[in-house]
């Protein structure tokens, strides 16, 4: 799985899988905006970002903000990738994507998602 901020640069975040900590995404350096394509903004260096190995099976993974630079909230992208790029779907070949947004330094609401049977 990757998780990347977008929008407003500066965003890190920690993920969890059945509330066991997978690890932080990198710190952030510093710019404004990466804009709204997390491919853009996976591609620039001062954007935090990270990659979380997953195999197959049931997930439930959880998304905090844990340096929030700014008031508004803050955006972040996720997508469930495999070693020859991203993961189908069952029945389809649809990206799991998401923008979840972030207000006051609460956590990100709990996304449920179950992984495809390996191939």
């Amino acid at each position: 799985m990757v998780v990347t901020d977008i929008l407003l640069i500066g965003d890190q975040f920690r993920v969890y899988n059945f509330g066991a900590s997978l690890g932080l995404t990198s710190a952030p350096g510093s710019g404004t905006s990466c804009g709204f394509d997390p491919e853009v903004c996976l591609a620039d260096p001062n954007v935090s970002s990270g990659t979380f190995p997953l195999g197959p099976g049931n997930y439930s993974i959880e998304i905090e903000g844990v340096l929030l630079p700014y008031r508004e909230g803050a955006t972040a992208y996720f997508r469930a990738v495999g070693p020859e790029g991203v993961v189908p779907e069952p029945g389809s070949w649809a990206l799991v994507a998401g923008v979840l947004a972030l207000l006051g330094g609460s956590r990100l609401r709990r996304i449920r998602r179950a992984a495809p049977p390996a191939a």
